[in-house]
C-alpha cells in the first residue's frame, strides 16, 4: 500500500497501484564523478529496529539493517545514503532536524512504535521542507489494531510499509522519483 500526499500536506488519498518511482527499476544506476555533490538520503529508524534479523523473524525477518543498507549502497551508489537509529524520541527529533540543514534531500523514516504514539514526531516531521517517507517492514494493517493508526503519516508525504526490508529500497526509489518532479 502506497499512501501519498501532496506537496503541502493535503492528503492525496491511499493507492493501491504500482506507484511512479517503479519507472525507474530498469534504469542504470550512474557511479558519481569525482567531486561531484551527491543527493543524500538519510534512513532513520526508531526503537528496537536495533534488533533486526533477531526480533521476531517471523514478523520482520532474518535479515539486518546493515545487510540492508550495504544492498541499498551498491545498487544506489549515485546517491549518499546515512543511516541513523535510536531508541530515544528526543533523538530521532534531533536528528530530524539537523536533516533540515545538513545537505539531506529526503528522509526514510521508520519510527517504529513511535509510528503510532509521537506527536512530537509529527511536529517535527511537519516543519521539515524535505519529503519524509514513512516506511514499515511489515504490513502494520494486518497486526494489532492499535498499529494501524499512524500518528505521522499526515506530516508524511507518503506511507510504504508490508514489503519486508525491500521496503526501504521502495522509499528510496519514491524519493528520487520526488527529487526528479
Amino acid at each position: 500500500m502506497v499512501r501519498h500526499n501532496g506537496p503541502a500536506g493535503e492528503s492525496g488519498g491511499l493507492f493501491f497501484r504500482i506507484p511512479l518511482f517503479c519507472r525507474t527499476f530498469a534504469r542504470p544506476v550512474r557511479q558519481a564523478v569525482p567531486g561531484e555533490t551527491l543527493m543524500k538520503i538519510l534512513i532513520m529508524n526508531g526503537p528496537n529496529l536495533n534488533l533486526l534479523g533477531t526480533r521476531e523473524p517471523g514478523i520482520y525477518g532474518t535479515g539486518t539493517m546493515d545487510e540492508c543498507l550495504s544492498g541499498l549502497r551498491r545498487r544506489y551508489a549515485d546517491l549518499e545514503i546515512d543511516y541513523y537509529q535510536n531508541n530515544v524520541e528526543g533523538l530521532l527529533i534531533d536528528r530530524l532536524q539537523a536533516a533540515m540543514t545538513d545537505g539531506t534531500a529526503g528522509v526514510v523514516l521508520n519510527a517504529g512504535a513511535y509510528t503510532h504514539t509521537s506527536v512530537a514526531l509529527h511536529d517535527a516531521i511537519r516543519a521539515m521542507r524535505i519529503p519524509v517517507i514513512e516506511t514499515h517492514i511489515s504490513n502494520v494493517h494486518t497486526r494489532e489494531e492499535f498499529r494501524h493508526r499512524s500518528v505521522i503519516a499526515p506530516a508524511c508525504r507518503g506511507v510504504i510499509c508490508g514489503f519486508g526490508l525491500d521496503s526501504y529500497r521502495l522509499a528510496v526509489e519514491a524519493l528520487r522519483a520526488i527529487a526528479g518532479e
